[in-house]
Formats: structure tokens, sequence, C-alpha cells
């Protein structure tokens, strides 16, 4: 038995998949909170919005150059470059 979105195909598969388990964690955790019996000002839920969305942003241009220079690393060399040996 496959699970498929344990196999992405592709970067972009993988980075749709992982976006849809986060807004799917992030919507049970909020469905199945209790009453918190404290104040949080407007200002707190924009701060928080902003380091979830920097998170968000950093793995992600973080996983693009880790993931391009790996590629680079394995990548075939070009032999059509010219040959220096006589």
């Amino acid at each position: 038995m496959e699970f498929p979105l344990l196999k992405p195909r592709n970067v972009n598969d993988m980075l749709f998949s992982m976006a849809k388990g986060i807004i799917i964690f992030v919507s049970l955790i909020v469905l199945t909170s209790r009453t918190a019996h404290a104040y949080l000002d407007p200002g707190t839920g924009s701060m928080i919005m902003q380091a979830v969305a920097g998170l968000i942003l950093t793995a992600t241009f973080t996983f693009k150059l880790w993931f391009g220079k790996l590629k680079k690393l394995f990548a075939k060399k070009d032999k059509s470059a010219p040959d220096n040996e006589k």
C-alpha cells in the first residue's frame, strides 16, 4: 500500500503538502481549543502572524538554497567544455 502524500513528485508538491499539513494542524488546534481567561490585544495576533510568515518564508528559502547547492553538487559535468590536455 503506497501513500501518495508521503512520496512527492517534485519540490512544489512537497511544499504544497507541507503547507496543507500546517493548515490542517493549525485548524485543529484552533477548533479544539478551550476557553482561555486571558486578554490578547489585536497587536498580538498580528505579531504572531508575522512570526509565522517569517518562519515559513525562511524555511522555504533555506530549503531552496540547500536544494540548489545539493543539485549543483551532484549535477553531471558538461563534457563539451574544451580540455587543456595535450
